[in-house]
């Protein structure tokens, strides 16, 4: 992921961390995908989209199944 305008490297560091080494399997319950920031968290067990309303950058998160289809 390349650096995101207006400060929010942290934020881009911070989450291409937590899903460094990972990898796609059976518990794939999706992503929120931020459309401002375009940062993205991966829902776990028992989370649904409509948990969420918006990006820690305040932008509007988008579901989608896979990260290839970002």
């Amino acid at each position: 992921m390349s650096k995101v305008k207006n400060g929010a490297t942290g934020l881009v560091d911070d989450i291409q961390s937590k899903f460094k080494g990972f990898k796609l399997g059976s518990n794939n319950y999706g992503y929120l995908v931020c459309e401002d920031c375009k940062g993205y968290y991966k829902l776990e067990k028992g989370e649904n989209p409509e948990d969420f309303d918006s990006c820690r950058c305040g932008g509007t998160l988008k579901f989608s199944k896979k990260l290839d289809k970002i």
